[in-house]
């Protein structure tokens, strides 16, 4: 792979590695190589910032798991920087060339590689600074949007904690990078729907042998409470029937320490490919709205057939529930 060189007898000039793409005015800034750096830059490289001492911004070539203040813009009057000598940073909301390593596609977040001044497809490891705004191939050059990370203290990466407390704030359904936690409690400032993780959707099929024996819908969650939104059960494969006692299905949870019937089917209701949610007919919700209040914390959401375990003919029902966990 070669970076782009231009020709002074071509006759149209190409993108050049480094040089900002579009307008408006980029936002840039004046810097000089750390003192210190033993690193020859040029136009595309990644930089950070440095804590040498000195009047001038001072930065220095990023490693991959650094957080970078910018890249070194093209300059037609010279392109390679060592200790001491300026140059001209491109920093974030600008639009510039970048050269690709290996495929990239639009929208793709950008890592920087470290062999050189190359940018490649996020592998969702190391800070992601940039977004493409082309389609590009190995080594061709592409137009990307850069955009600073920022890290608290500077740090990135994982983090393994064995025992203690995560102070949080989800937002827009934003979820933090991996960890490893042993124990770990959680106290989250939550900004979304009725204060909650948000709203969620889940849809299971279940099977006439898993409703004779009861089924876990939702699973309980230690330290918080499920809050059924909404639900719809549809019978497939065939009508439900019974043998003899069961007159229905049904979703239930725990509140105030005692078992409730969230939704109930009716059995006549259950014929295929039939829709049944709240409000349908032959169902039955909870007086005065309570099956969309919380239930108890760390309990789970099932379903069963009602007044038996002797529900045949069907395959099964599918099961769709909207659900927020507080």
């Amino acid at each position: 792979m070669t970076a782009p060189v231009q020709n002074l007898n071509q006759f149209a000039q190409l993108p050049e590695k480094g040089a900002v793409a579009a307008i408006p005015t980029p936002n840039t800034f004046s810097a000089v190589v750390d003192p210190n750096s033993v690193a020859t830059l040029v136009a595309g490289d990644a930089v950070k910032l440095t804590s040498s001492t000195g009047n001038a911004i001072l930065v220095d070539k990023c490693a991959v798991t650094d957080d970078p203040i910018g890249f070194v813009a093209y300059v037609i009057k010279g392109n390679s920087y060592t200790a001491n000598m300026g140059l001209e940073i491109v920093t974030n909301g600008s639009i510039m060339n970048a050269q690709a390593s290996g495929s990239i596609t639009r929208s793709n977040s950008l890592e920087f590689v470290a062999s050189g001044s190359y940018m490649k497809a996020s592998a969702g490891v190391n800070p992601v600074s940039a977004i493409a705004l082309d389609n590009a191939t190995d080594g061709s050059v592409f137009r990307m949007l850069i955009i600073v990370p920022v890290s608290p203290a500077g740090t990135t990466g994982a983090a393994t904690i064995s025992s203690g407390s995560i102070n949080g704030t989800i937002i827009g359904g934003n979820t933090p990078a991996a960890a490893t936690f042993t124990t770990v409690n959680i106290n989250s400032t939550l900004t979304g729907p009725d204060g909650g993780f948000g709203i969620y959707s889940k849809r299971t099929p279940v099977t006439i042998a898993q409703l004779n024996a009861g089924y876990t819908l939702l699973a309980a969650v230690t330290g918080r409470k499920i809050r059924m939104v909404g639900c719809k059960i549809i019978s497939y494969g065939g009508n439900m029937a019974a043998t003899a006692n069961a007159t229905g299905v049904a979703i239930s949870a725990t509140q105030t320490a005692a078992p409730v019937a969230l939704f109930t089917v009716n059995l006549a209701q259950l014929t295929r490919s039939t829709l049944n949610s709240p409000g349908t007919a032959s169902t039955v919700i909870l007086a005065d709205g309570a099956s969309f209040a919380d239930n108890d914390a760390a309990t789970a959401i099932t379903i069963a057939a009602v007044g038996g375990t002797d529900l045949i003919t069907a395959t099964g029902v599918e099961v769709e529930i909207t659900y927020t966990i507080e």
